[in-house]
């Protein structure tokens, strides 16, 4: 859930509708189990003997603040059709591991 702050200047094209965004929601992010293999080689008398151990690390799920930012475009191809693209950054708000991701998005809006 978010909500953003959309600004549009004034575009030197008719085609290209340049924008920028700014935003701030909640998110929530899970990290599902991860099987990590070991690797460890023991020299013994000239001989390497090599053992593979599983660490299996369990997460969880949490809810955090993020803040978010980003650039878009436009094009004006008719009054109904605009077709865009859109790239942001969204930095969750969590005290040490902080998730971050750039979605990028293309759509075509329709007005009636």
């Amino acid at each position: 859930v978010s909500a953003n702050v959309r600004f549009a200047p004034a575009s030197a094209s008719r085609l290209l509708s340049p924008y920028v965004l700014a935003g701030c929601g909640v998110l929530r992010f899970a990290l599902s189990e991860i099987a990590l293999p070991t690797t460890s080689v023991l020299k013994l008398d000239n001989t390497d003997i090599s053992m593979t151990a599983l660490r299996t690390i369990t997460g969880g799920s949490e809810t955090a603040l993020f803040l978010q930012g980003g650039i878009g475009f436009d094009f004006n191809v008719s009054d109904m059709v605009r077709p865009f693209v859109e790239a942001r950054y969204v930095a969750g708000l969590k005290e040490g591991a902080s998730p971050t991701y750039i979605p990028l998005s293309a759509g075509v809006k329709i007005g009636f």
